[in-house]
């Protein structure tokens, strides 16, 4: 599994660059891409990962790049199954090893920003940090329309993209 982090997540997780970079992927498994959002409260970090071919969002608590990436697996096969998409496990290759590179593509950070204003919102649903339901939030993001330059000018939605790979 490649994992794309912001320079900022990278320099907060403690991990050097890899001078190394793969080019993307664009076809599946695809790539994930990392960054870090503020819960609202202070010290309060998650992480924000979003898949590049279907913006798949998954919110882990947390400001550890390594930890996070240890629960990555399991939160992302949750995401499939809460929503009826369990035969698409296979093709994420989700046991497959993790490698961390920095991030390159503008267009899902662009996505990623538009997601982190919104999530603001969506946080302070939620009456303290600790009642905080990711998967709620994650939930919402199931049917945000966005576009994506590889696809075209016309709005997609992540369950839109995911019913495509049924086919």
């Amino acid at each position: 599994m490649i994992i794309r982090a912001t320079v900022k997540t990278l320099k907060v997780a403690r991990i050097k660059k890899n001078s190394v970079k793969p080019d993307e992927l664009t076809s599946m498994p695809g790539e994930w891409t990392a960054g870090l959002i503020s819960l609202g409260s202070p010290g309060k970090i998650a992480i924000n990962y979003v898949h590049n071919l279907t913006r798949i969002p998954i919110l882990i608590n947390g400001k550890s790049l390594t930890k996070s990436n240890d629960l990555l697996s399991d939160r992302i096969n949750d995401f499939l199954l809460r929503h009826g998409f369990s035969s698409l496990i296979p093709i994420f290759d989700l046991n497959s090893p993790i490698d961390i590179y920095p991030s390159s593509d503008r267009s899902i950070l662009a996505h990623m920003n538009e997601l982190r204003r919104n999530y603001v919102d969506q946080f302070e649903m939620f009456n303290t940090i600790h009642t905080l339901d990711f998967q709620k939030v994650e939930d919402v993001y199931l049917n945000y329309p966005f576009s994506m330059k590889s696809r075209g000018s016309k709005l997609y939605t992540t369950k839109e993209i995911l019913e495509e790979l049924l086919d």
